[in-house]
């Protein structure tokens, strides 16, 4: 109150009440208290309260007097007041309670409030309340159990990666203790699989046990796990909801989490993993910085564990290997006595190791390789290095055994000379097959000159054959490539007539047709002529149908003569929408005479098209012709295009093809590779060949072509009646087949295996009726930097 050295009257709103109260040096004594102090009538209003309950607040007297708490306060936090003070009201029991409040600034207070009832000399009840702030009481009781939360945290910790475990027991105790310690509502640790750039989920506390699910693999630079160890940096947030890395936001709502820390696991510079957690309550910075501390830790922690698994496993591995080994593995100290000897020494010298243990390694070896041995043993000790050398020595049952020997120096952690150690290999068989060989190597190598002599006369002979088998195949075919030849030859002569003709006719009436029309109807006629040059499309004869009819509807609407010719004619140069623009031509009295220039001329582009395009024809004809009749006999492979090489045969059998056969080519993105062209030419020739004569030159040839597995995979496959299971087996047998006399020399397809066979290569055949598929697969052989190609 800004004015409380005074007394007041309180007036009731109901009964007119008068209520003389408090003398002044009473109201002197109260604001003088430190502790807030107020009064509230049974309306709950405030009638009387001291300076500190005004600074409180955070009103003055002539603000609060007479008011109630809805004046101040929001509903809801009123509401609360009202129905605590109507219960001390009622009950007449004095209050008592700790409670949290926020003034009007919205800084909190944790407070103590003590509520009783006073009742007047006429019997008015009135509410007396005092106030204490326990809020700096609350925050070091707070700090203190945050202290002892987090020094339990740090030997949690501590306690977990010092103890020797497996890893994920080691990193379960960790996130058990910032599950405990740290308040989490769950967390975790990752580590890093580098050969998969993977992180892996080891250990999950609080709200989620598991490891496995979405989360148990998450690959670096995916998720906000995968971000932290991409990017190599903590994310921090106390703002769950606003955060934009956390995806599933309506989990984290109605989880209620609050607060995320997610901080990279690294030592040394390299990454180690990723340890993370969520909250339902914002971390502080004494929390953060504890977690931080603890990443070092924890990092530390899981490389000693992975180092001594490392360590465990691979001593295991080394004495699996020691034990299980098939050569001997040694040692002896300075003297030259047995201190170690491996299992295999009872295969070897037929010694159990115990009975050599304590021996000299003397007692073993013959008396001529005594003296050899100690010279070896003074040099690798002299010399410190690992040395080679052969050794015999006498077997329990008094063969002498031939050994082959790698030794080295054997040194304490100090550097002290213990020994010698090594390893010994029985090479008693392998001397004797040295022996063997010797004596067997100029036999080897008479065989190996007679039949190298012999392979050459095999390779010319399928040279020969294959060459044979070519013009063979050529021959058959020179009845369709004629064909083929002629077709576009007569297309050319029919052009060049239809050309000559045209020029002939035009030429004449050309000035004619000038001096008879304007400039501007010129003009017209010019579009006309370069509308008919644009067009390339052609349509079918029922379009063509459609197309006139409608034309002609057009130009009888129009009142024009001749629509029949001039519809066919405009038909004919593609010009069959948007004419309005040559109506007037038309209308001319001449107008059929210039549409007939107009088609002629665009004839003369059609006839020069035709004309081209039947050279080209030719052209890839007599290219396919001369490249298939050539013979390029070479010892080494050139790189070649294989789906060039099956084109070029498909464009000698087109004139069979073209018949009754449909084609259907599905090609794929194969590479050039290191082959023998000419030859494989060969064989797609007998393929397609057998293909149509089985389909007796009716039905579908599919071939297609891929890339599996460094090979390429090529299906001919044919709709023809298919090859009997009986003589499946026989196909590739040479001279076998099952065509009439005079239509097959049984030697196609034992040809093809042959140059298949040549190239590495493989063929197979599916058959059944209407459908046969022969595949070849042929590998991809590496281009040597030096290879001639």
């Amino acid at each position: 109150m800004t004015d409380f050295g005074r007394s007041f009257d309180c007036q009731q709103t109901q009964g007119s009440q008068k209520t003389n109260f408090l003398p002044e040096f009473l109201l002197q004594i109260i604001n003088s208290i430190s502790d807030p102090i107020f009064v509230k009538d049974r309306q709950h209003r405030w009638i009387l309260f001291n300076d500190a309950m005004s600074n409180f607040i955070g009103h003055n007297g002539e603000e609060l007097l007479g008011k109630s708490d809805y004046d101040v306060f929001p509903k809801a936090e009123a509401d609360v007041f009202w129905e605590k003070d109507e219960l001390v009201f009622t009950t007449g029991i004095t209050s008592e309670n700790e409670e949290s409040f926020a003034d009007i600034h919205g800084v909190a207070h944790h407070i103590f409030t003590k509520k009783s009832v006073f009742v007047d000399e006429v019997g008015n009840n009135f509410l007396v309340g005092i106030i204490r702030y326990l809020t700096q009481k609350k925050r070091v009781e707070t700090e203190l159990a945050d202290q002892v939360k987090l020094a339990s945290f740090h030997v949690a910790i501590n306690a977990a990666i010092t103890q020797s475990q497996t890893l994920q027991t080691t990193l379960k105790r960790c996130t058990d203790a910032m599950v405990k310690c740290l308040d989490a509502s769950f967390a975790r640790i990752w580590t890093i699989n580098y050969q998969e750039n993977m992180l892996e989920l080891q250990a999950s506390s609080g709200l989620y046990t598991h490891i496995d699910g979405l989360h148990g693999r998450v690959p670096v630079g995916m998720f906000k796990i995968g971000l932290i160890a991409q990017e190599r940096q903590p994310h921090l947030t106390n703002k769950v909801l606003e955060d934009p890395r956390v995806s599933d936001k309506e989990w984290a709502k109605q989880e209620g989490m609050v607060a995320f820390a997610g901080y990279p696991l690294i030592l040394n510079g390299n990454l180690i993993g990723v340890i993370a957690m969520f909250a339902r309550h914002p971390l502080s910075e004494v929390t953060l910085d504890a977690l931080e501390l603890a990443v070092n830790e924890i990092s530390l922690g899981i490389t000693r564990v992975q180092t001594e698994q490392a360590l465990k496993e691979s001593e295991r591995k080394y004495r699996h290997l020691v034990e299980t080994s098939q050569d001997i593995i040694w040692s002896v100290d300075t003297q030259g006595y047995w201190s170690f000897v491996n299992q295999a020494v009872r295969y070897i010298y037929g010694y159990e190791p115990e009975e050599m243990i304590g021996c000299h390694c003397s007692d073993f070896e013959p008396p001529e390789q005594i003296q050899e041995n100690i010279k070896v043993f003074s040099r690798i000790l002299a010399e410190e290095s690992v040395f080679q050398y052969e050794s015999v020595i006498i077997a329990k049952n008094g063969k002498r055994l031939n050994l082959l020997c790698n030794a080295s120096v054997l040194k304490d952690q100090e550097g002290n000379v213990l020994g010698i150690t090594g390893t010994a290999t029985n090479i008693t068989e392998l001397k004797q097959a040295q022996t063997y060989l010797v004596e067997s190597k100029t036999i080897l190598r008479q065989q190996a000159e007679k039949l190298e002599e012999t392979l050459l006369q095999l390779q010319e002979s399928q040279t020969q054959l294959i060459q044979t088998e070519k013009m063979a195949a050529l021959g058959q075919l020179v009845a369709g490539v004629a064909h083929e030849i002629n077709t576009p030859l007569g297309a050319i002569r029919s052009s060049a007539g239809n050309i000559s003709k045209f020029l002939e006719q035009t030429l004449e009436k050309l000035p004619m047709l000038f001096q008879s029309i304007s400039s501007e109807e010129i003009d017209v006629f010019s579009n006309l002529l370069q509308r008919s040059l644009q067009q390339e499309s052609r349509y079918s004869t029922r379009e063509e149908r459609q197309l006139k009819r409608a034309l002609k509807a057009q130009l009888e609407t129009l009142g024009i003569a001749d629509i029949d010719i001039i519809a066919d004619r405009f038909i004919t140069m593609g010009v069959c929408h948007d004419i309005e623009a040559f109506i007037p031509l038309l209308h001319k009295s001449n107008g059929l005479e210039i549409v007939e220039i107009a088609y002629k001329l665009s004839e003369l582009k059609r006839g020069t098209k035709t004309i081209n395009i039947a050279i080209d024809r030719v052209s890839k004809v007599v290219f396919a012709l001369k490249t298939y009749a050539r013979h390029q006999p070479s010892s080494e492979m050139i790189l070649a295009n294989l789906t060039d090489g099956i084109e070029t045969i498909l464009t000698l059998y087109q004139n069979q093809l073209k018949q009754g056969v449909e084609l259907i080519t599905k090609y794929g993105d194969i590479p050039s590779i290191l082959c023998y062209p000419d030859e494989l030419n060969q064989v797609w020739t007998n393929l397609i060949h057998n293909s149509l004569q089985a389909m007796d030159y009716r039905g579908t040839l599919t071939i297609e072509t891929d890339v599996i597995d460094h090979q390429i995979i090529m299906n001919f496959t044919d709709t023809g009646k298919g090859i009997p299971e009986e003589i499946m087996s026989k196909i590739f047998e040479p001279f076998f087949t099952t065509k009439p006399p005079g239509e097959g020399s049984g030697l196609g397809l034992d040809i093809v295996k042959q140059i298949l066979n040549k190239h590495s290569g493989q063929i197979t055949v599916a058959s059944k009726p209407g459908k046969t598929t022969f595949q070849i697969m042929l590998p991809i052989q590496p281009i040597k930097e030096n290879q001639n190609v």
